[in-house]
């Protein structure tokens, strides 16, 4: 295996198929190769993720742009997700995230096994 480097933006995209989704970009792993794999994510304004888990997958959230509300189901708190701040989801936990924001939120997510990525893959690509 050598390094691998992706530039933002120059992957396929996928959308779950919800109102007002997030755009999600595979940036790396998920093909066998690696441990975990890297997607960016992209919030548009009043959009978001109905409450759901990652399968098999310990998530990572990295925001670098706008912010977002992580909605913990099962605790029932809202964590702010914002640039300078890092967030696990344990494997299994049910989340939702809304950005309220008048601007998009973008994240760049890491997951570790790459389990959630085959699901990820079954989503619609973006127009």
């Amino acid at each position: 295996m050598s390094i691998q480097s992706v530039a933002i933006g120059t992957r396929e995209t996928k959308r779950p198929p919800v109102r007002d989704a997030p755009v999600v970009e595979l940036l790396l792993g998920g093909d066998g190769e690696l441990a975990s794999a890297v997607a960016s994510i992209t919030i548009p304004p009043g959009g978001g993720m109905p409450e759901h888990d990652h399968g098999g997958s310990l998530t990572v959230l990295t925001p670098i742009e706008g912010s977002a509300r992580l909605i913990d189901s099962e605790a029932d708190e809202v964590i702010e997700l914002k640039p300078g701040t890092v967030t696990a989801i344990p494997v299994g936990h049910r989340v939702a995230v809304e950005n309220p924001g008048e601007g998009d939120a973008r994240l760049i997510a890491t997951f570790t096994p790459p389990d959630f990525v085959r699901q990820l893959r079954s989503w619609p690509g973006e127009a």
